[in-house]
């Protein structure tokens, strides 16, 4: 790192701290925001319905509109008191938690999955852009748009690595989890993988087969998402379910 691209008493390390924080907290925006959690809140969540799509996206502009009409306020306020790292501080432990709440979304979960998301993303926002705020202070003029690549780059490395890390779960918990399963654990276990049930016609009596989504198993029936359209199958014809893949069939 050149001396000229950091303002006089600025550390590499300071500057390489910055940086960081993308790199930490671009997983939220490949896993959550793009490829796992909305790809669940359409098909799962929102039990594939027309909707759904609209829903997300929905979701996702009231949280941008909040930190439009928030974020001025509090970069003013961070300003005037020069707390902008405890305001970092805190909403990123913010954003923290609420993402992990997430974890608590299950088939139907409509509007627990809409609060949550909102919160998550507005505080990822937050944090966002307080962080881009620490620019000037650590960088020449001439070299912000240099740090800055250094942040979008390593960002984008923390990204491909935090999906690349939760997809090798999904593919392990798949590969140990039971071919068939049986108890209710299971059925928690395994919402929202590829499952085929086996089952029995109800008007000619005869096996067939169905893929999709699993959502839940209830008292009576077993409910799975096929090409977005949800399928309640009668849980006395059920003969089988068993955990499956995309491209298998």
């Amino acid at each position: 790192m050149k001396p000229q691209a950091r303002l006089p008493g600025v550390a590499k390390r300071e500057v390489f701290g910055w940086a960081m924080y993308d790199f930490a907290n671009s997983g939220f925006t490949t896993v959550v925001i793009t490829a796992v959690f909305s790809a669940y809140f359409v098909g799962a969540v929102a039990q594939g319905a027309p909707w759904g799509a609209f829903a997300w996206t929905a979701t996702l502009g009231v949280s941008y509109a909040l930190v439009m009409l928030t974020m001025p306020a509090l970069g003013a306020w961070a300003d005037l008191r020069a707390a902008k790292k405890r305001l970092l501080a805190v909403v990123t432990a913010l954003c923290v938690l609420t993402t992990a709440a997430l974890a608590l979304v299950g088939p139907g979960d409509l509007w627990l999955a809409i609060v949550l998301l909102i919160l998550a993303n507005t505080t990822y926002s937050w944090g966002e852009s307080t962080s881009y705020a620490f620019l000037p202070e650590i960088a020449t003029p001439e070299a912000i748009g240099k740090v800055s690549g250094w942040g979008w780059g390593l960002g984008y490395a923390g990204g491909m690595l935090t999906l690349g890390l939760c997809l090798a779960y999904v593919l392990s918990a798949q590969a140990r989890g039971p071919e068939t399963l049986n108890d209710d654990r299971d059925f928690r276990s395994f919402r929202g993988f590829p499952v085929c049930v086996r089952y029995r016609d109800a008007k000619t009596g005869a096996e067939a087969e169905r893929e999709g989504l699993l959502l839940e198993r209830t008292d009576d029936s077993v409910l799975i998402n096929v090409r977005g359209r949800s399928v309640r199958l009668s849980r006395a014809d059920v003969i089988t379910v068993r955990l499956t893949t995309p491209t298998e069939g």
